[in-house]
């Protein structure tokens, strides 16, 4: 009978401390995942908001190695203004895109592009896996889906959404930066980004450091932010022309 008893308590035993790594291991896991739940809350993004960015652009491909500086205007969701100068203010192009159409001016080669800007598209004319959706959603860092859409990943402690085209992840370790990685359909990354060193203006929260990097084309993008104005409306108008001795040339 004692050895009845003795072998119960053991069980008994055994049984608390199971309990007990599983209720701690489950408490961590809550906690990250509000962690990451925070840092990717689109309540706390500047998603309707009308944005204007300065910039400093680093970017490095393997025949490409160049930084510029950038004005960016950005109204909510539904349009971008992008203005690109080199060294000494040197005009290097604009872009203008909103959810149909994309026309950018090339002034080193005086050639004016438009187009659909779809990811095939944005990727004909400057050879980066880029729609319009995701230009703005990375330049405002914001997630490109809304939160409700993504399935958190218990045991990798990680967000994912999945659609018949790609996969998302999303990871973070706080409420001060997250890192966003896209997979086409075959499971081969297609740019992975970083976002770093947030600063909160109006209640809304916008990362300062921005790194992209493309592994499919062996480069990377970094972009810093100088100066982040909020607008009640643009600062300038949401449109560029073609100059008339420019060479066109429609992206299809």
């Amino acid at each position: 009978m004692k050895h009845f008893f003795l072998i119960i308590l053991s069980l008994t035993l055994m049984s608390a401390c199971v309990t007990t790594k599983k209720q701690k291991k489950d408490s961590v896991h809550k906690e990250q995942k509000e962690i990451v739940i925070t840092a990717i809350d689109s309540t706390f993004f500047a998603v309707d908001d009308n944005i204007f960015l300065r910039a400093s652009i680093s970017i490095k491909f393997p025949n490409q190695n160049n930084s510029v500086s950038a004005n960016i205007e950005i109204a909510g969701m539904d349009s971008i203004l992008i203005k690109i100068t080199a060294f000494l203010g040197i005009s290097v192009g604009q872009l203008y895109a909103n959810k149909n159409e994309f026309i950018m001016n090339n002034n080193l080669e005086s050639i004016t592009y438009t187009g659909i800007p779809t990811e095939e598209n944005i990727m004909k004319t400057v050879f980066i896996p880029l729609s319009f959706s995701d230009l703005v959603s990375i330049l405002k860092s914001i997630p490109s889906q809304s939160i409700s859409k993504y399935k958190y990943v218990d045991n990798f402690n990680l967000f994912e959404y999945k659609d018949q085209n790609k996969t998302e992840q999303i990871f973070t370790n706080d409420n001060f930066s997250y890192k966003l990685v896209r997979k086409d359909r075959y499971n081969n990354e297609v740019f992975s980004i970083t976002y770093n060193d947030f600063t909160t203006i109006n209640s809304k929260k916008i990362a300062k450091k921005i790194t992209i990097n493309f592994p499919q084309q062996n480069g990377n993008i970094e972009i810093n932010y100088s100066d982040i104005q909020f607008k009640d409306t643009p600062t300038s108008p949401m449109k560029i022309v073609k100059p008339k001795s420019y060479k066109l040339q429609n992206i299809e």
